[in-house]
């Protein structure tokens, strides 16, 4: 079997190759990337010689591009972006507060996360770090984490609803971080 028919066989096998998208990248390794296939991330094929009569396969995956803050909010309504642009507003009137985008939600930092944002199409939901369990009809759910540590999560769709209740659980969560 040749060097291409076995690159062939490995990703058509995988499901990512598309015709025209691989490239010869050296000696014994072929490449395909993200804007050529179907996947989100680029990878290599590399054969090498593992003894007489066989070939070692490898493949790479290089790492996707890291999360950004605004990645988050491409998918979403403008308000969403409003009432996160509200939250952040509120968390920078306390001190010192780095945004820490993860592939899922953003984290907001003091020295430890007292906040996650996890964005909705249509709305968002803002996790807070507590000392105690809260009782509220806007804390969708609460969770004990620890024997002296809650996470509180409120589901927010207006910037109108970053009011002063919100900004004192917030004030709260900054202090324990």
């Amino acid at each position: 079997m040749s060097k291409r028919m076995g690159f062939v066989l490995v990703v058509l096998v995988l499901g990512m190759y598309q015709p025209g998208t691989a490239s010869t990248a050296g000696p014994g390794s072929f490449t395909a990337g993200a804007a050529a296939s179907r996947i989100t991330h680029s990878f290599r094929v590399e054969f090498r010689r593992a003894t007489r009569s066989r070939l070692s396969l490898r493949i790479a995956m290089s790492s996707p591009r890291p999360p950004t803050v605004h990645s988050h909010f491409v998918d979403c309504a403008p308000s969403v972006r409003a009432v996160y642009d509200a939250i952040l507003k509120a968390a920078r009137a306390l001190g010192t507060v780095k945004e820490d985008p993860k592939k899922t939600s953003i984290h907001l930092t003091r020295s430890t996360a007292f906040a996650g944002v996890a964005t909705r199409r249509n709305g968002l939901t803002l996790t807070l770090k507590s000392p105690h369990a809260a009782k509220n009809a806007r804390i969708h759910k609460q969770e004990q984490t620890s024997a002296n540590r809650w996470h509180l999560e409120i589901k927010l769709t207006d910037p109108r609803e970053v009011d002063d209740e919100l900004r004192g659980w917030l004030a709260v969560a900054y202090d324990l971080s």
